[in-house]
């Protein structure tokens, strides 16, 4: 039997449906739910640091975001928290969301200590 080979051009309109489809068969039959969460961290991430979002504009998001956005979980608004570890000097926070303190200020992200997690 002779071996027949296609060759499909390699234009951007055939790049982006092959790795379309290359992408829903990764997702639908290879990763586990756990990698999926994980490759979707990793592109969030990559993609505020290419539009250069500061702290304060990541914070403001997710006090922006509805509680009606198509979450899967039903939440009241939340807002982005920090505290910090005392062994690990000024790179020693960390951060967390939570339900929105009325006493915080929406522009602002105030630090918080472990216990009030």
């Amino acid at each position: 039997m002779k071996t027949k080979y296609l060759t499909i051009p390699n234009t951007k309109t055939n790049y982006n449906k092959v790795a379309n489809t290359v992408a829903t068969h990764m997702v639908e039959k290879c990763l586990t739910e756990q990698e999926i969460k994980q490759l979707a961290i990793q592109y969030l991430e990559e993609t505020y640091h290419e539009a250069k979002h500061t702290i304060g504009d990541l914070a403001q998001m997710v006090k922006d975001t509805p509680a009606d956005a198509g979450c899967r979980i039903p939440q009241p608004s939340e807002a982005l928290y920090f505290g910090h570890y005392d062994s690990q000097g000024l790179d020693g926070y960390y951060f967390f969301t939570r339900a929105e303190d009325p006493s915080y200020n929406s522009l602002e992200v105030k630090e918080t200590t472990k216990e009030g997690q």
